[in-house]
């Protein structure tokens, strides 16, 4: 795909099988898919899901687009990798009792608190766990409001936070 979600070349089929044998063969339990261009058009990347989601059913899938479909590739790319790593991680924590959270806003721009928002919905598991999350100092340039310890920023933070982590306390 090109850079406007146009098809070049298709979807080299061959070369997922091949992946997904070589995940077969290494025991891989987690898998996430980022194409370059998927933020303009996520057909190749749904396409691969389709196969991997057939032949690894057991395996943890995740997207980019389905995750975080923005333009940024370094984003797109690490934010799934993370969750794809970190999901079956909080699944173990969780079933061997686990029940306290900690994030923060300023890991990875917010988007752990989107990965763990996502996975405690997706879970129904909210109820079972006490979250914390901390605000970072950053904010706008220009606009002295949006940093510090200001009572606008911290609101302007908590706000974010609760939404990232669907959730209202």
């Amino acid at each position: 795909l090109d850079r406007r979600g146009r098809t070049v070349m298709p979807l080299a089929v061959d070369d997922v099988h091949r992946a997904i044998d070589l995940f077969r063969q290494e025991g891989v339990s987690a898998v996430a898919i980022c194409f370059m261009n998927a933020f303009a058009n996520p057909a190749h990347e749904q396409a691969a899901a389709e196969l991997v989601r057939r032949e690894l059913p057991d395996a943890f899938l995740t997207t980019s687009t389905e995750l975080l479909p923005a333009i940024r590739f370094y984003d797109r790319g690490s934010t799934p990798a993370l969750n794809a790593y970190v999901r079956p991680i909080l699944d173990r924590y969780l079933e061997a009792g686990g029940n306290f959270i900690d994030t923060a806003d300023g890991y990875t721009n917010g988007a752990s608190e989107t990965i763990l928002g996502s996975y405690l919905a997706e879970r129904k598991r909210r109820d079972e766990v006490v979250l914390a999350t901390k605000f970072s100092f950053g904010g706008r340039a220009g606009d002295p409001n949006a940093g510090g310890n200001g009572r606008k920023n911290i609101h302007r933070a908590l706000e974010g936070s609760l939404r990232r982590l669907r959730t209202d306390y």
